[in-house]
């Protein structure tokens, strides 16, 4: 808002323009006195106008926030297709950024599920969820043979009839001779037909209680079983990081210690037949052709991975080599024709503290 200039300008009114008011002084030289409440009231009026400019101001920055904002790049998404599977109603109700993430991640679940079928989908968010290929597959071989089975089979074939009347008892826990007396009761009655249809309503009904029984089962399992490999992967990290010698004899500072762990569990490429992350020690495993006979190579000498002081070993024995190596091939001598000391045999029988003969 701009700043006014207010100065004396305020008080130029009718009341202060006669001369009287103009004289800087009065009569006895003194400087006239002013009302206070006349100039606080005036003050006063001037600060509520400032006051209602400001809250107009906050208003016009209120219709221009990030709501709207929000809202307009949700309505747009939607009318270029991107958000195409979304109800458009719910564009009116986006107003922060979660909002207008819900709307996205709904859209690719849809576009996810767009090429599949029914059965594709529900297979799909059971094995999400943790259900085996083989308990979906026996859930879905079952379903299909129960609604196979019409009225017109189960009119026309007693053996189709007894078998689901049977399999009803049963299911509500009847033992084998009991389900088998109800049953040859009901036919004795000349009911069977009714019970068998009613018997095949409740056994549909049964295996998808059944069904959804083992689904929690086995979504549980799999929440326990990412459970406990979480634990066994923290425990594996924080003894990478603490453990200073993870081999005897071979001692890790911490940047080293850092990199096992990356290489352990940073994901550099994935499997082309699978999909699924590698880290760098399975994408060599899989792409060098030698990488099991250098494994078992390591595994052997290292005595199933407890002793690699072998290692050490030919290292220093390859040092000594090449230390030999060099000193044989000096050729150096000295100004009275002496050989090098290597092949001066005298040079060995010095006493510890004597000088090298060169």
């Amino acid at each position: 808002m701009e700043d006014n200039n207010y100065g004396m300008n305020l008080f130029l009114d009718d009341e202060f323009l006669d001369d009287e008011n103009l004289n800087l002084e009065n009569e006895n030289g003194d400087e006239p006195e002013i009302e206070n409440e006349e100039i606080d009231e005036d003050v006063n009026q001037d600060e509520v106008v400032e006051e209602a400019e400001d809250e107009e101001t906050d208003q016009n920055d209120d219709e221009t926030s990030s709501p709207p904002l929000y809202k307009s790049l949700a309505s747009h998404l939607y009318d270029k297709g991107i958000l195409a599977s979304v109800d458009s109603s719910k564009i009116e109700n986006v107003k922060t950024p979660e909002d207008l993430e819900a709307l996205v991640i709904e859209q690719m679940k849809a576009n996810e599920y767009k090429d599949l079928t029914d059965i594709q989908k529900e297979a799909l968010e059971a094995f999400r969820n943790g259900v085996s290929v083989e308990t979906f597959k026996q859930q879905k071989e079952i379903e299909l043979e129960l609604e196979s089975i019409t009225e017109e089979a189960i009119e026309s074939d007693e053996s189709l009839r007894r078998q689901i009347i049977h399999q009803g008892f049963i299911n509500k826990g009847y033992s084998e001779d009991k389900a088998l007396k109800l049953t040859n009761r009901s036919f004795e009655v000349g009911e069977d037909l009714q019970d068998s249809k009613d018997a095949l309503e409740d056994i549909k009904l049964s295996v998808k209680e059944r069904f959804t029984q083992q689904q929690e089962y086995e979504k549980n399992l799999k929440i326990q079983k990412e459970e406990e490999q979480k634990k066994q992967r923290e425990l594996l990290e924080n003894s990478i990081l603490k453990t200073e010698e993870p081999i005897k004899g071979i001692k890790l500072n911490e940047i080293t210690r850092k990199k096992v762990l990356d290489t352990m569990f940073v994901p550099v490429s994935k499997n082309p037949k699978t999909g699924e992350d590698e880290n760098a020690l399975m994408k060599a495993q899989r792409e060098e052709k030698d990488f099991a006979q250098k494994l078992y190579t390591v595994f052997t000498l290292s005595k199933g991975f407890k002793d690699f002081s072998i290692f050490g070993k030919q290292e220093k024995t390859n040092t000594i080599n090449q230390l030999e190596k060099a000193l044989k091939n000096n050729q150096h001598v000295l100004t009275g024709g002496d050989p090098s000391f290597i092949d001066d045999l005298n040079a060995f029988d010095q006493e510890i503290g004597d000088k090298l003969v060169y």
